[in-house]
């Protein structure tokens, strides 16, 4: 997961918010079923047993936050190269995750009875 940290921290994600831990881990998520996309709700699921944080809606709602403030606050440049459109267009949770996932994943395809 440390690359995927290193990633959102040369975004410009802040090491101590605890929307930036979520949203590594959901990116950690996607990554292990590449390179087949997830349902969200089953990132939201696995994220609410891994910090028991409640509802699909509450972790939706940080996932959603993180993305915001790293588009608002972090480094454009940074991210236009994962998707050139975001040095314009601030994408969402799904996307985001999505789209890092891939660059991220480690080519080894999985099925969703390896990912456990």
């Amino acid at each position: 997961m440390k690359d995927i940290q290193d990633a959102i921290l040369d975004m410009g994600g802040r090491q101590s918010g605890e929307g930036t831990g979520l949203l590594c881990m959901a990116i950690e998520e996607a990554r292990r079923y590449q390179p087949v996309m997830p349902q969200m709700k089953v990132i939201w699921n696995s994220l609410n047993r891994r910090v028991g944080k409640g509802s699909a809606k509450t972790i939706s709602k940080a996932l959603e936050r993180a993305v915001h403030d790293l588009w608002l606050y972090g480094d454009r440049e940074v991210m236009a190269t994962y998707r050139r459109s975001w040095l314009y267009d601030r994408p969402g949770p799904k996307e985001f995750i999505s789209v890092v996932a891939a660059r991220l994943w480690d080519g080894v395809e999985r099925t969703p009875e390896q990912v456990g």
